[in-house]
Formats: structure tokens, sequence, C-alpha cells
């Protein structure tokens, strides 16, 4: 039966029930909000919660509308966080002309620049916070990582960044993908792969690391481990380009061209205007014996490079496997021959094709009258001395190939300073500017004060024409007082 002292006991402890839930929740939103832990920069990313929109899901209310530019600045860390740095990028640029003076945004977004190597976006966006205060050092740790990534002095830098991270720094990320991709340039492959499996344990979907990673395993043969890093790249981001494209390389370089086409039809389809996958695919092709096929995807990439050296030079590897015998293939080789003297199966198609036209103009001459036949011997004389010439030039460029690959394998075990200065010297004499410049790089970490590795630099800087890099090198080494 109901009685007015019972609805009043019923009523007091609906109020306790009631303001014990509410003291609940706060607590447990408190602690949410304590137990959350402050992401660096770099980290910082859609996965994020901040107090404020845990309070406005718990209440069931929705988030504020953001300004424009908060928006912007909120999807480009998203797109930074998923490692789609052009659409990082294009967000950034959009809200920083709203707030120009943003400076996380300004720092996010160097870094997407200088993830796509646009080092002069990265410098345009520290720039313009040159004067903004700096009570963390974010600004200052911005500079070093973007002067340390295009930096020939490298060894003071991936010391002082190294440590670093041995100490946790909460930029660990950031700091961890230019030591990677650092180390990788200068050839220093098991720092690299090191520095790769620390980002990846930070942040194991990175597909840039995986990438870099199978880089670094590729350039020691090591063809099966390096797949399987670009295959767990490709897992994570199927229609990134540069994963298919050193799969490929990896690939062909390991002559299985069939399973390097996959990723080269890949990349010619969806990026028609890339002569480096065009370039890519008609190598496969051609590997595979199907010359017709090659011609076709070469012919695509010369209507849009023209002068392009190097699909001038695949041009007539492919006619030469299409008709070894025919005028416009002594033709092409000769000129592919001219472009790149040191590529050494230029040399050898040409020479085979000079040998079968000796063997058909003596077989004619002997045929003919001796007016006529001494007419073509004349020419076939003259055919005879440029294959001698090509053939010793074969013979020289096999061998100094042959030791450079030695250095290079005694490098990748323990080789020294001087290894990698012969390494650099010979790849100089072959033609390959490129690899010569890396190894002498590669010395210098080794040696940062090393007044012959310094020498080196400056002449090599002197002969392209760096004045600035070469006075740096030639003052380093200058004997000190």
């Amino acid at each position: 039966m109901f009685s007015p002292g019972r609805a009043l006991i019923a009523l007091a402890a609906l109020v306790i029930f009631t303001i014990a839930g509410s003291v609940v929740t706060v607590v447990v939103l408190l602690n949410e909000q304590r137990e959350s832990p402050s992401k660096s920069l770099a980290q910082d990313g859609p996965t994020s919660r901040s107090p404020s929109s845990t309070v406005f899901e718990a209440s069931g209310r929705s988030e504020p509308e953001l300004p424009p530019e908060q928006r912007a600045f909120r999807e480009g860390k998203k797109e930074l966080d998923r490692q789609h740095y052009r659409q990082a990028r294009a967000h950034f640029d959009k809200g920083l002309e709203v707030s120009p003076h943003d400076v996380a945004a300004r720092i996010m977004n160097a870094r997407a620049n200088w993830m796509l190597a646009d080092y002069a976006g990265a410098q345009k966006q520290l720039d313009a916070i040159k004067n903004e205060p700096d009570p963390d050092g974010r600004i200052e740790l911005a500079r070093q990582l973007l002067t340390a990534i295009n930096d020939d002095d490298w060894a003071p830098w991936e010391h002082k960044l190294s440590k670093r991270v041995d100490e946790n720094d909460p930029d660990s990320e950031a700091i961890l993908e230019v030591l990677a991709y650092a180390n990788l340039r200068f050839q220093r492959t098991l720092a690299a792969v090191e520095c790769c499996d620390k980002l990846l344990k930070i942040r194991p979907n990175h597909v840039f690391a995986w990438t870099w990673k199978g880089q670094a395993l590729g350039s020691t043969n090591d063809t099966e481990n390096a797949a399987q890093c670009f295959a767990e790249a490709l897992r994570l981001e199927p229609d990134l380009e540069f994963p298919h494209y050193y799969m490929a390389l990896t690939m062909l370089s390991a002559n299985r061209p069939l399973d390097a086409l996959e990723h080269a039809k890949f990349l010619v389809e969806k990026f028609p205007e890339n002569h480096e996958a065009v370039l890519m695919a008609a190598r496969c092709y051609r590997k595979l014996g199907q010359p017709e096929q090659a011609m076709k995807v070469v012919d695509k990439g010369l209507r849009l490079r023209p002068q392009d050296r190097r699909l001038l030079v695949e041009r007539a590897l492919v006619l030469y496997q299409k008709d070894r015998t025919s005028e416009e293939t002594v033709k092409a080789l000769r000129q592919a021959h001219k472009l790149i003297p040191q590529d050494r199966e230029v040399t050898y198609c040409l020479i085979h094709c000079l040998d079968d036209r000796n063997a058909d103009r003596d077989e004619r001459a002997q045929a003919a009258g001796s007016i006529v036949g001494g007419w073509l011997g004349f020419h076939a004389s003259e055919l005879n001395t440029e294959q001698a010439a090509l053939e010793r030039q074969q013979a020289l460029s096999e061998r100094k190939f042959d030791e450079l690959r030695l250095i290079e394998h005694r490098i990748y075990v323990e080789g020294t300073i001087n290894d990698r200065l012969e390494a650099a010297r010979i790849a100089e004499e072959l033609g390959v500017e490129e690899q010569a410049l890396m190894w002498l790089r590669s010395a210098l970490i080794l040696a940062p004060q090393d007044r012959k590795v310094h020498e080196r630099l400056a002449e090599y800087y002197k002969n392209h024409g760096d004045l600035e890099k070469f006075r740096h090198h030639q003052a380093k080494a200058m004997p000190k007082p």
C-alpha cells in the first residue's frame, strides 16, 4: 500500500543514485583525459582524441564547427598520418593562406614537402616562421632535419639525431625518417635497415619505411626479403607508385622480368607520362623476348621525350633484338654508343652487328671482281678497326665493372675508406657519376675530417660545376695551422 513515507524514501534514493552516477561519469572523463598521452607533432593524426572531443561524444552533443583554416589543418594532419604527403601538403597550403603564422602547420607542411623530396618547398615553410617563438625547439629540430638530409657531412648529424632517438624524443618518427633515407642515400645498408626497423616499431604501417628497407636489402642482392618488404608496402598502399617501381627494379636486376613486368605495367597504365615507368616496361618486354611490344612502349615514351638518352638506347637494343643485320639497327646502336659510351650492353650488341657486317662484306668481296672487291675490302677494314676498338673498350669496361663489383661486395661486408675512394674512382671512369658521388659521400661519413676525402669531393664538384660545394670541401682539405 502506497504511503507518503515510502515515497520520500524512494525520492531520496533516486537523487543519491543520480548524483553518484554523475560523479562516476566525471571521474571516468577526467581519467580518460589524464591517461591520453600527448602526441608529438609528427605523430598527431586522425586517431588522436582530444579531451574536448571525448566530452562532446559522452554528452551526445556535436562538436562545434571549426573555422575553415582549422578544418584544413585537421585534414592535413589526417593525410600526413596516412603518409599521403601530396594531399597533406594541399590541405596545409590551403589553411596557411588564411592563417600563415600557425607554427605547427608550417612544421608539418615542411615535413610533407621533404618527404616528397621538395626541399625548396620545405625551406619555404620554415623560413616563414623563422621569427616565431620556439620554446620547445620544434622549429630548430625541423631546420636540423632539413639541413641534415642534404648535407654531405652526414656523420655529425647521424650522431646527433641518433642520440635524440635513443633518448625517446617525441619526434623520433620524423627523425628516423631522415636517418633511414640519408643512410640509404649514402649506401649504408645495415644502418638504413636498422633505422627502418626502429621506424616500423613506432609505426608498423609506415609504407616508406617498408620500401626503404626493401631498397636497402635489394642493393645487397637479398631479393626475396626485399620483395617481401615491397609486398608489405603495397598491401598497405596498393596504388602508391614508388614501391611498384622498386619492386620492378629489384626483380629486373635479379633477372626476373616476368615478375617485374606486373609492376611496370601498373606504372605505365597509372602514370603514362612517367618516362621511368615506360623505360622499365620496355626493358621487361625486351628481356622476355617480346621486341614488338617493347618497341610500342619505347615509341610511346619517345613521343613524350624525343631526346631522352636512355629511351634512345633502349630503342637501339630492341632493334638489335628484332633484326641485328639491318642498317637501321647499326645506325641506332652507333647513336646509342655515342650517347652512353659506358653502356656495356650497347657496346656488346654493336660489336656483334659489326662482326656480322664484316663477314658479309668479306664474302661479297671474294665473290666480286678485283676492283669492286678492293673497294669493299677497304670498308671492311674500316669496320674492323671500329670493331677492334669497341672490343678493347668492352674488355676494359668488363674488367672494371668486375673490379667495382668486388670492391662493393667488400664494402657491404666491412669496407674501408680507401675501398670507397677506389669504388668512386672506378665508377667515375665508367661514367656512373651518381654512384661515384655516393661512394665519396660514404667515405666522408667514415672519416669526416679526412683531407684526402675532401680533396676528392672538391675535385668532383669542380668537374661538375658546383662551385659552392667545391669551395667548401677545398677549405676542409687545406692543412690546419
